[in-house]
């Protein structure tokens, strides 16, 4: 993953209690670009690096609203950028919200699993460690079902999440290693 993306963040509060889950890092974790700390988000567009950032600005719709994100499942995935991660309901307005930023920049979307929140990236060259860590917090407690369609993180602290208000659109630079990707802006919704 190199180039610009577009994330849809949680409110600050919801982001404190979601990274208390998020940087859970095993002791086991045996590559060092396993279990980089990840900023809670879903990825809403990627776009190549040399792309104008006033351009990916003006995608966002003029007074975008707040949108509630909902988990459906905790997920593994067979890639790094994708190794466990919450699938979210895929409501009418985070679809929206999805095709409204990629025709008004006029690209094709390229956000595989959309919507998802990504809890890990793990390292294809242990990606056992992938169905380990999920298992473990199963085990924990701190994943449960709470309905047909539906997952809850519990973040300590009291604090028991199934999803986040999308309340601010990040506009990131992915390039390098993830420790080293930059917030380029924070475009708060209304």
């Amino acid at each position: 993953l190199a180039g610009l993306s577009m994330w849809l963040v949680p409110t600050q509060e919801e982001c404190h209690k979601l990274t208390r889950i998020l940087h859970i890092r095993p002791s086991q974790a045996k590559s060092p670009s396993s279990y980089p700390p990840i900023d809670p988000h879903v990825t809403l567009a990627a776009f190549p690096s040399d792309t104008d950032l006033d351009r990916v600005r003006d995608s966002i719709p003029p007074d975008q609203p707040k949108i509630p994100v909902a988990f459906k499942s905790i997920d593994i995935g067979q890639v790094y950028f994708r190794s466990v991660y919450a699938a979210c309901q895929p409501s009418a307005a985070l679809l929206q919200l999805h095709k409204a930023v990629h025709e008004r920049i006029k690209l094709e979307p390229k956000t595989p699993s959309y919507p998802h929140m990504s809890m890990y990236y793990i390292d294809d060259s242990e990606a056992e460690e992938r169905t380990r860590i999920r298992d473990e917090l199963v085990r924990q407690g701190k994943i449960r079902k709470v309905g047909e369609d539906s997952v809850g993180l519990d973040c300590g602290e009291g604090d028991f999440l199934t999803g986040f208000e999308g309340a601010e659109i990040w506009i990131v630079s992915c390039e390098g290693p993830v420790p080293e990707w930059r917030v380029l802006e924070k475009v708060p919704l209304v």
